[in-house]
């Protein structure tokens, strides 16, 4: 985060300072008390089993330098309970009525401050691929943000939010859902400036009970994003080539895919010496491109990352020779030599679909 201090906590959260200076800046903030940085904000988040409050004098022993509360309510409470923690060495104490809703609107307060275009991506699988491969294709003409990390859900989307900084000149994220209702929070946190849905899977259809459910929560990651803004969609998902005639709010659709029809198509896709090819076909413009990892679905994936960069106005040669030097993830369809043997590493997927891909 920058140019964040305790006051504008208090002020995002509604909160009151129990303890600490207002003016103490903060630069980072994190939920696990293990791994708080320095001039950190610690959020306690309680548990079925755990309570993150347990660990808040653990956060400031390792560098946190405010934390939110929503068990303390006084100073008496916070000497009482921290007996055997240096609790008055200069750190913040900010009671709120709820800490996951405090670190939501943390995110939402820093959104506003957030000046450059953020790309939000979500779908059943291929969010992370094809966020990399976004952020690829737009880096041949911007300064791009990515993060490493899948915190994509309603913890994650603030934590990343915090990350991000005005030096660049566009951002790419994830949005992750499991529960009804939960893309409206997170989407209205992150007001994106366009998104892509990849498709749309069996990902936790134990919670969302059918695809068709699925479909309609992913689809309600345009409710935090202004008029105007456009959504990508999967034209060779069954489910996403008819969503586009039920939007309403005023956001232009634009289809990638190979099928015909869409607006960004790949033609003649191919193999040649192990590497995945294909020609992008966009309006009246063909663009060879070549990928170097492995798997077809990459294809879909590599195509919502051109939609995008031809949204954004990098030339479709530039974003595609970009995405050339995408190499893809350890443990994801990660090529391995072993001696003499060649071993496809692919154990971080495990839903049906991406395993039946891996198999392809």
């Amino acid at each position: 985060m920058e140019n964040i201090t305790v006051a504008d906590l208090v002020k995002a959260t509604g909160g009151t300072l129990i303890l600490g200076n207002s003016a103490t800046p903060v630069e980072s903030i994190s939920t696990d008390s293990r791994f708080v940085r320095v001039q950190g904000l610690f959020v306690p988040i309680p548990g079925a089993r755990v309570d993150g409050h347990d660990y808040i004098g653990k956060a400031f022993e390792n560098g946190a330098c405010a934390t939110f509360t929503s068990r303390e309510k006084t100073e008496a409470e916070i000497v009482r309970r921290y007996t055997t923690f240096a609790w008055g060495a200069g750190g913040a104490w900010i009671h709120v009525e709820n800490t996951v809703k405090a670190l939501q609107a943390v995110g939402s307060y820093y959104r506003d401050r957030l000046k450059m275009p953020i790309v939000g991506v979500t779908g059943s699988v291929g969010k992370t691929s094809t966020r990399e491969m976004i952020a690829k294709a737009l880096s041949a003409k911007y300064r791009t943000f990515c993060t490493s990390k899948n915190q994509n859900g309603q913890i994650g989307v603030p934590i990343t939010l915090s990350e991000m900084d005005n030096s660049a000149e566009a951002a790419v994220m994830e949005l992750g859902i499991s529960l009804f209702h939960e893309m409206e929070v997170i989407s209205r946190i992150a007001r994106l400036s366009a998104a892509v849905v990849t498709n749309i899977g069996v990902s936790h259809i134990g919670n969302l009970l059918t695809q068709e459910n699925i479909c309609r929560e992913k689809l309600k990651i345009t409710l935090g994003m202004p008029e105007g803004a456009p959504l990508f969609l999967n034209l060779d998902d069954p489910f996403l080539s008819k969503a586009g005639d039920d939007l309403t709010g005023g956001h232009p659709v634009i289809y990638y895919g190979m099928a015909e029809g869409a607006d960004y198509r790949a033609a003649d896709v191919r193999r040649e010496e192990g590497r995945i090819v294909f020609t992008l076909i966009h309006g009246d413009e063909s663009v060879p491109v070549t990928l170097s990892v492995l798997g077809l679905h990459n294809v879909s994936n590599a195509l919502a990352a051109l939609a995008v960069a031809g949204w954004m106005g990098v030339p479709l040669k530039d974003a595609a020779e970009a995405l050339r030097s995408y190499e893809g993830f350890a443990k994801r369809l990660e090529l391995k030599k072993i001696g003499e043997y060649t071993v496809i590493d692919d154990s971080y997927n495990a839903n049906p679909a991406s395993m039946k891909s891996a198999i392809e």
